[in-house]
């Protein structure tokens, strides 16, 4: 057993070791979160944490750095229904940067977590994976990510309430805070200028954004992604939907029409389709979700949004809310500052992480949101010896998820948001924005005695 562990130490060294180097500001977020005695201490340590990454996962991607980049311990979970048209990285990244900094860079490897991989992209998923991570008795679920369409932004609703299944089943749920403090807009509903248009504030009743050249866009092309939501996300989409229905229109800098996605909202959606009525709309045509959205790539300049009003039954009170991202994509009017944080991690009983160093990271001042923040640069040195940086709140969730887990790994009776906060901020201040460090170990080896 002794000679299996110091192999083991070995090889999950000497395997970390490249991954590791190529992270080049490793030692000042181990130093800017206090991990360096828990690192000098790791023999006290008696657990072994488990951690759930939610989102979009790449199999192909995973599988070759079990072991080296990723612990042994590493496990892929599958999933319903695959209704995704790519797969990405991002959640690799974020186990890879819990995995180098939990076990610091690989030195420590009797601090490795036990990663879990889980898909939850789409409400079906997102369910699925919720119960997933309760069956395998998770410590700890990472979302990095937010849901531009999944709530009306009050910490309340159906996603929200899947979310609430996997706390109350002890699982302490950690959220990125999103990206969208300078990428969002928010208003009442107003009609525009003419009956069918919504009013926004720029010319001809529209929202202006631009596309900027960026470092990470090599074809001179921003990846946009636009979504349209309204604040009539039903309580269960399951059950019933909505019959408030707007429409999404892309424009060039000329008003040419670029983009029109109009999916036709319903209550219940119906048995057959109308091939009649379905004829202009995108499939699968009818939708219980009070969404629509663009994905799509632009070269540089000025484009425009608008948004049409199909149902024309909204009130005053009534809520739009439209979200733009992607390398290079800048939103020109009206950005919803202290009003960005989205579902799920708008839930009061998430413990919802914030980047100190970008200012796109989202904040909500009324839900005193997030709670903690943490520096987020990440610089990695890339096989051409050139430094990529990368920031956003989803880095500085995956390094605070690290610091939590290493304090569940010297104090296993560590469970639940309330705790984490009770060690982490200062009695006389508000859990609102407050920078994340480790108490020191022996505070959490003494906590219960």
């Amino acid at each position: 057993m002794k000679y299996f562990y110091k192999v083991f130490t070995l090889i999950f060294l000497a395997s970390l070791g490249l991954q590791a180097s190529s992270l080049k500001n490793f030692v000042s977020i181990a130093q800017k979160m206090k991990a360096y005695p828990y690192y000098q201490n790791s023999e006290l340590a008696p657990k072994t944490v488990k951690i759930g990454i939610f989102g979009l996962y790449n199999t192909k991607a995973i599988l070759p750095e079990i072991g080296k980049t990723l612990p042994y311990r590493t496990f892929i979970h599958p999933y319903p229904i695959k209704n995704s048209l790519f797969f990405d990285d991002h959640q690799l990244r974020m186990a890879q940067l819990i995995t180098l900094l939990m076990t610091n860079k690989g030195r420590n490897s009797e601090l490795a977590p036990e990663i879990h991989f889980f898909y939850s992209e789409g409400l079906t998923n997102f369910e699925n994976a919720i119960q997933q991570a309760i069956h395998e008795n998770i410590d700890i679920i990472l979302n990095a990510q937010v849901m531009e369409w999944g709530g009306n932004g009050d910490g309340r609703g159906y996603i929200n309430d899947l979310v609430n299944k996997a706390i109350q089943a002890g699982i302490l749920w950690v959220n990125a805070a999103g990206n969208f403090r300078l990428h969002m807009h928010t208003r009442f509903y107003r009609k525009g200028s003419q009956d069918h248009l919504v009013h926004l504030p720029d010319q001809n009743d529209s929202l202006r954004i631009t596309c900027k050249r960026h470092p990470l866009n090599k074809d001179q092309l921003c990846p946009l992604r636009v979504v349209l939501s309204w604040n009539d996300f039903p309580q269960n989409p399951r059950k019933s939907g909505t019959n408030k229905d707007l429409a999404l229109e892309i424009l060039d800098s000329s008003f040419k029409r670029m983009a029109y996605k109009d999916f036709i909202q319903v209550k219940h959606k119906p048995k057959k389709k109308d091939p009649q009525k379905c004829k202009n709309h995108p499939f699968p045509c009818y939708s219980v979700l009070p969404r629509e959205y663009f994905v799509g790539k632009v070269p540089v300049g000025t484009y425009f949004i608008r948004v049409f009003d199909n149902s024309h039954n909204f009130q005053s009170q009534d809520k739009i809310r439209i979200t733009v991202s992607g390398y290079g994509i800048y939103l020109e009017n009206q950005p919803s500052v202290f009003n960005s944080i989205l579902p799920p991690a708008d839930n009061p009983h998430v413990l919802t992480i914030g980047a100190s160093s970008d200012a796109r990271s989202s904040v909500n001042a009324k839900l005193f949101k997030p709670e903690l923040v943490f520096p987020s640069t990440v610089i990695w040195k890339n096989q051409d010896e050139r430094d990529a940086i990368y920031k956003g709140s989803s880095n500085a969730s995956a390094f605070v998820t690290a610091g939590i887990g290493l304090m569940m790994s010297f104090q296993p009776a560590i469970k639940t948001k309330e705790e984490v906060l009770s060690l982490v901020v200062p009695s006389h201040k508000k859990a609102f924005l407050v920078p994340f460090s480790l108490p020191p170990v022996q505070k959490l080896l003494t906590l219960y005695q």
